[in-house]
């Protein structure tokens, strides 16, 4: 069903080697769309249960303390937008490096729309930090940067390991997944979701 490569994967994710699952399994996930709409929650879209969801959080968190949401439902040329970007940048960061590579490291950053469906467009998908008394808190890592982008970063001082661990905790909480190459991506529902919380398929589809 997969390549050599994707099983291999799967095995070092199993044993803890590996902290990502391959996209190749993580995209061979079914999907049977439930048919809930796009609602809107603070200034974007996302799927009914989703704004539920993120309801239930914001009960859960501290005192002072806020979920931002930074993204939501995205259309496809919006993620061609942020994938050519997302180009451009590493190419002037590495201006020498073959374009496989660069494609491959914006990969762990952007969703490839030459796929078809990345999970923002499902309208299952949050980007998502904190604020505390109306003001951002500090994350460790600037949204959509590289730099400590990895949810469980360890060049991370004690304030910022704290502030994460109030996210992480509270979004798992009420049911999101997080996806461990960005801090600030989760989701409920769609193909990243269901490969790793073992469901047969997903239930968020394109939008």
């Amino acid at each position: 069903m997969y390549g050599y490569k994707v099983y291999i994967n799967i095995f070092l994710y199993k044993i803890g080697l590996r902290k990502i699952l391959p996209s190749g399994y993580v995209n061979s996930k079914k999907i049977q769309d439930c048919g809930e709409k796009l609602v809107r929650y603070s200034d974007f879209f996302v799927r009914e249960t989703v704004a539920k969801m993120l309801d239930n959080a914001q009960k859960l968190l501290p005192n002072g303390y806020s979920l931002k949401i930074l993204c939501g439902y995205r259309s496809v040329s919006e993620q061609q937008k942020n994938w050519d970007n997302g180009i451009k940048k590493l190419k002037q960061k590495y201006p020498d490096l073959p374009i496989k590579d660069i494609e491959n490291k914006n990969r762990k950053m952007n969703a490839d729309p030459r796929h078809g469906l990345g999970p923002h467009q499902t309208g299952g998908a949050i980007d998502i930090t904190l604020t505390y008394k109306s003001k951002t808190v500090d994350m460790g890592g600037e949204y959509m940067s590289d730099i400590n982008s990895k949810t469980y970063s360890k060049n991370l001082t004690c304030i910022q390991k704290t502030n994460r661990k109030i996210l992480i905790k509270t979004l798992k909480t009420v049911g999101f997944q997080n996806y461990p190459n960005e801090w600030w991506h989760w989701s409920f529902g769609d193909r990243a979701y269901a490969a790793y919380k073992h469901k047969k398929y997903a239930i968020y589809g394109k939008i």
